[in-house]
């Protein structure tokens, strides 16, 4: 049969992503079955040896579309790959590396980092030579083809099938490349691989990059540019990837920063393209979003949220029951439509009653919590339906997943559902061996700050932690929480691990503690307590009265390896001053998980808190110095008709200054804005 003739059958019968789009191959499908999808199979790989470059790509491409044999067909031509390789065009070279990155159990070490450095060397290189710095030839061994590397002067064999992972570089040696000298490559070489490569081919290779190949960043930091350029012409699934994968890889480089304006760029796209996503890449857009910008601030501090909060209000609009008036409200407020359009818009809302929420996945879910819990946004009815979906997948959540769930609801606090944590923990001990040693700590750490303190429960997830490996900083969150578990039971921990916990976890947990540290609201607090110490001497040389100073006051101090804000003395109390700005806070001004537990072991150590909010003290009018002595807790010091029990989150509380302040007659009344985290 002529090569022509195959080539075009294997598009009709073997392209699956063809015949879905062309109703008129329907009839096709009967002939599609496994019979003559077998023999028509081993007839290609039979005349595929015979067959151009071309052609040889196009049946590969047709192949891995299919789902039959594709793996055992990729692993068996591998042969003959290796022997076409130095003749393969670029672009040949692009799609055989996606094409084994998506079939990846067929591939090998070597050929994949060869195909990645190939790949490296057409847009880094002035191809006017026309040369690849690597060559594969073969050699056959006992009837065997194995594949010898010439790469410069060095000559490397290696076996195939092997697994590809952190060792396949000892296994095949490939050349690498110095990012630092290729930012001086000519920018015409760039044009001309523009016009040369396809796009879609470009995008493939990034998607492969970020799977498989984290490490390397040279080509995505390469085709920055080219993505800025056409950012406007990508669709849902395109920019979702794009976001994906970028974030994915920087997220995995500490030191790496892709260019921001590429970030604000997906962003404003996927603000337009949101409601075409599937839930996969709506949750993927979030997350890489969240561990990207979202961990930028505006002027006020405060993270930059516009595309969590379009997507929470439509899967808000979308997952609950429409005539919810908190939901209509919330609408209402941000969206000015015709009231025609609107009413349309409704009754299509009303006939479906379909909950968006119920197609999306256990991952999926765990991805968006964590997204929010990134940014610390998120209303309580938002996280209330995430929490009622996730109750519903709990079999199908994953060790990662679970971690990523302990750690959102460790920082929120108030949104938690005890319904939640409390069938999480069967799961949990279910499948403790599968957790990894940090994952560990992220979940005590979201029991402590949610009071579980079953003692059995406590004793059997420390068994999986291996205590001579806690020394990283990814076990830092073990530090807070076993603090304060040890005072509540000490029976819990082994006083030897105690001692280990102390001793290399400490470092890690304060350098988390100072890298939000906010030092201008601490040093105009400083100073204000300092301007009030001056008046309370003038006062008291001129009347000869002793009279009561802030004494030893330290920002930063470090008490048991807990970071209190600022300290002092008063009145021979202890005092610890909290202070709240966004960094610290969520979106609707409740405060973290992290700052909860620490003011509970510092309550527990006899200290009185004072907690301070940045905006209230900004926008304060009168002495500021009030807004501490309103919350000494000196209670013969206030009148009794006005000492009253503090109010709830997002409430004021009225309370009095105390005597130190103007006369009664010239008391003001304070309003400060206090947690009720503090008795509960």
């Amino acid at each position: 049969m002529n090569e022509q003739y195959l080539v075009m059958l294997g598009y009709i019968y073997l392209n699956n992503y063809t015949n879905k789009r062309k109703i008129n191959l329907k009839g096709i499908k009967r002939y599609c079955n496994k019979n003559f999808l077998e023999i028509f199979i081993n007839l290609i790989q039979t005349k595929i040896k015979s067959m151009n470059n071309t052609n040889f790509i196009k049946l590969l491409e047709y192949i891995s579309n299919n789902n039959y044999k594709h793996i055992q067909f990729f692993r068996e031509i591998k042969s003959e790959i290796y022997k076409r390789y130095n003749k393969f065009n670029d672009e040949q070279i692009i799609k055989l590396f996606y094409l084994y990155s998506q079939n990846i159990n067929a591939s090998d070490d070597c050929l994949m980092y060869h195909l990645m450095n190939s790949t490296m060397m057409i847009f880094s290189e002035d191809q006017t030579s026309n040369k690849k710095k690597t060559n594969i030839n073969f050699e056959k061994i006992n009837n065997n083809i194995n594949p010898t590397i010439y790469n410069n002067s060095e000559i490397i064999k290696t076996d195939t099938d092997v697994s590809l992972g952190k060792n396949g570089k000892k296994n095949c040696s490939t050349s690498k490349i110095d990012e630092n000298t290729e930012k001086n490559n000519d920018e015409k070489i760039m044009k001309k691989k523009e016009e040369e490569i396809p796009l879609y081919l470009l995008l493939n290779i990034i998607w492969v990059n970020a799977k498989y190949f984290k490490e390397s960043t040279f080509l995505l930091k390469k085709w920055e540019n080219i993505i800025l350029k056409n950012v406007h012409n990508f669709g849902s699934t395109t920019i979702s990837m794009l976001i994906w994968a970028y974030s994915n890889v920087e997220n995995k480089n500490s030191e790496l920063y892709f260019d921001n304006n590429l970030y604000i760029k997906l962003k404003d796209r996927a603000l337009e393209l949101y409601k075409y996503m599937t839930p996969n890449q709506l949750s993927n857009s979030l997350l890489g979003l969240s561990i990207t910008i979202g961990r930028t601030t505006d002027a006020e501090g405060r993270a930059i949220t516009d595309f969590q909060d379009q997507v929470e209000e439509y899967l808000l609009y979308n997952s609950t029951d429409i005539n919810d008036k908190s939901i209509q409200k919330k609408t209402n407020n941000k969206e000015s439509i015709n009231n025609s359009n609107t009413s349309k818009k409704n009754e299509g809302k009303k006939k479906t009653n379909f909950s968006f929420l119920k197609i999306f996945s256990a991952t999926d879910l765990a991805n968006v919590c964590f997204a929010y819990a990134l940014i610390r946004s998120g209303s309580k009815e938002f996280h209330s339906m995430l929490q009622s979906a996730l109750v519903n997948n709990l079999n199908d959540l994953s060790p990662q997943d679970i971690s990523k769930i302990a750690y959102t609801y460790g920082t929120f606090y108030f949104y938690s559902s005890y319904t939640l944590l409390s069938l999480l923990q069967y799961e949990i001990i279910q499948r403790v061996h599968q957790f990894s040693g940090h994952e560990i700590c992220d979940i005590l750490w979201c029991y402590s700050i949610n009071k579980f303190f079953d003692t059995n429960f406590w004793k059997y997830m420390l068994q999986a932690i291996n205590f001579e490996k806690i020394h990283n900083h990814r076990y830092s969150l073990l530090y807070p929480s076993l603090s304060y578990v040890n005072l509540i039971d000490p029976s819990i921990l082994e006083s030897y691990n105690v001692l280990r916990i102390f001793n290399f976890l400490k470092d890690y947990y304060w350098e988390i503690q100072t890298c939000s540290y906010p030092h201008l609201f601490a040093n105009d607090i400083i100073d204000t307590i300092k301007y009030q110490n001056e008046i309370i001497l003038s006062k008291e040389s001129e009347n000869n009265e002793k009279k009561n100073t802030f004494q030893y006051i330290q920002k930063l101090f470090d008490f048991e390896g807990f970071l209190i804000d600022i300290y002092f003395e008063y009145k021979n109390s202890k005092y610890a001053i909290f202070l709240y700005t966004s960094i610290n806070t969520t979106s609707n001004g409740y405060p973290l998980g992290e700052s909860i537990l620490k003011t509970r072991y510092v309550k527990k150590k006899n200290f009185i808190t004072i907690h301070l909010i940045y905006d209230i003290w900004k926008n304060y009018k009168g002495n500021k110095i009030d807004l501490i002595y309103s919350q000494f807790v000196e209670e013969n010091k206030f009148r009794p008709e006005t000492t009253k029990e503090m109010s709830h989150v997002g409430h004021a509380a009225t309370v009095w200054v105390p005597p130190i302040c103007p006369p009664p007659s010239k008391r003001q009344m304070i309003r400060a804005k206090l947690f009720d985290y503090e008795y509960r």
